[in-house]
């Protein structure tokens, strides 16, 4: 008898516990809301097309890389596993009113590098049509684009793979009365700090960084100097913000190796040497030769894509 109630005891409060764990897990719905809406999978997530995938960190598409590589965690580029320690981050200059060119400048050149093939017979045209693309999700007009280049095509200003260089663009452009003597000495500047900090075979976080803050230094002059038009500081200070966004960019990737066509038979890489300050040249020419086409900051910005992909390709080789 004895036995038997206590046996009786076990059954009532084991079943009274287990109604009362129930009833609490069915009072909070909030918890059963918890647990399914952290298993549930976001289904506005942008089709990237074959080979690219989409980075919930840099909310872009970027491209699925090969044994041994990773995405870069700024530019989204391939990168060989292991070589994060060297990652060059932008300075940018929230006094340069013009310091988003530079942003737009390396959306555009990691929007469209993927898709030129840097062997085409018709590069420039390629390029061209990719630049009008990314432009239009600027807000910008195709068309106005490809009659801005037609005209400096004419005018001997490009095509995209044969821009002068920097110094001698600026030169050329005081020569023809589209910049002044004083802005031309900006120019020369622009074009000292790139060799002096870029043109070598080993890329470092500290080159960047002493070229990169060179050219706030230059902005602020500038800025304040009252012998240049409006226009003409527009343009410089962009140059300048392209520069330092062009020099992160193009330092990371060559930095990695870094892929530039995902293709696993026959991959595409680019060359280090000398590679950085080259393009970094171009791409700065790029912004800086839209002074001789009227003032639109779409020219500055479409321009200095434009030639920077293409003194990319220039680089390129077969692995």
């Amino acid at each position: 008898m004895k036995n038997f109630l206590v046996a009786s005891l076990i059954i009532l409060f084991g079943t009274t516990a287990i109604t009362s764990c129930t009833k609490t897990y069915l009072n909070s719905p909030s918890s059963v809301s918890q647990n399914l809406s952290s298993t549930k999978v976001n289904p506005d997530v942008p089709d990237c097309g074959s080979g690219y995938h989409w980075d919930y960190y840099l909310l872009k598409c970027v491209p699925d890389c090969a044994s041994g590589y990773h995405n870069d965690s700024i530019t989204g580029a391939c990168v060989v596993d292991g070589g994060g320690s060297t990652t060059i981050n932008v300075i940018t200059n929230p006094n340069n009113q013009y310091d988003y060119a530079g942003n737009e400048h390396n959306n555009g050149v990691s929007s469209i590098f993927p898709d030129i093939d840097p062997y085409s017979n018709n590069l420039d045209s390629n390029i061209l049509v990719n630049v009008e693309n990314y432009l239009t999700t600027l807000g910008y007009s195709a068309d106005s684009m490809q009659n801005f280049y037609n005209e400096e095509v004419e005018n001997g200003y490009l095509p995209f793979s044969h821009l002068q260089d920097l110094d001698s663009l600026g030169n050329t452009l005081n020569s023809n009365g589209l910049l002044s003597s004083y802005g031309n000495t900006y120019v020369q500047q622009i074009s000292d700090y790139c060799y002096q900090y870029l043109n070598t075979d080993t890329i470092t976080i500290a080159k960047y960084n002493s070229f990169a803050n060179n050219l706030i230094s230059l902005e602020t002059s500038i800025k304040n100097d009252s012998r240049i038009s409006s226009w003409e500081k527009e343009v410089l200070l962009s140059g300048c913000s392209i520069g330092r966004y062009s020099a992160a960019y193009w330092g990371n990737y060559f930095n990695g190796p870094i892929i530039m066509v995902q293709n696993s038979t026959n991959p595409l890489f680019l060359k280090k040497i000398k590679k950085w300050v080259k393009v970094v040249l171009k791409d700065v020419g790029g912004g800086i030769v839209a002074l001789s086409g009227g003032k639109h900051f779409w020219a500055i910005v479409g321009i200095s894509v434009g030639t920077s992909v293409a003194a990319a390709a220039d680089a390129a080789i077969v692995n």
